[in-house]
């Protein structure tokens, strides 16, 4: 007797996602295209290690996608944090704040590292952080 009713078991769909990460300039960020290859293939077969190596490589891929993002915007001058990072005495500063952060950084330990007067390094950081350094460092907006 046929009920109409669908069967509760439907075929589930491949583990592979229906949208895939194409570049929009074929081949110009070629360690991002690898990575996308290489999660491809690991969804496509199965295979041993691949439940440890499908985390992995999002998280690489994270990175990557990052990593193109930020090559691809920082040199826009436009400010926020691109321009911060790639700004070579911020973004050094920046970086010692963050892999130190015990250190007591003062605005001229952070300007004489930068290369800059304390006027300039604090005129600089603000304007490319949204903060000057020490209300930055403090956490405060």
């Amino acid at each position: 007797m046929d009920t109409g009713a669908r069967p509760r078991h439907r075929r589930r769909r491949a583990h592979r996602p229906d949208v895939r990460l194409v570049p929009a300039r074929p081949g110009r960020h070629a360690a991002l295209n690898a990575v996308v290859d290489l999660l491809g293939d690991e969804l496509d077969q199965r295979r041993p290690g691949t439940d440890a190596a499908i985390p992995a490589l999002l998280d690489a891929m994270l990175l990557y996608i990052l990593r193109t993002w930020y090559q691809d915007h920082a040199p826009c001058g436009s400010g926020g944090w691109a321009a911060a990072l790639a700004d070579p005495a911020v973004g050094s500063a920046l970086q010692h704040m963050h892999a130190e952060p015990a250190t007591a950084w003062t605005v001229e330990r952070l300007s004489r590292r930068a290369g800059l007067s304390r006027a300039a390094f604090s005129r600089r950081f603000t304007e490319l952080v949204g903060r000057p350094p020490m209300t930055y460092r403090a956490g405060g907006g």
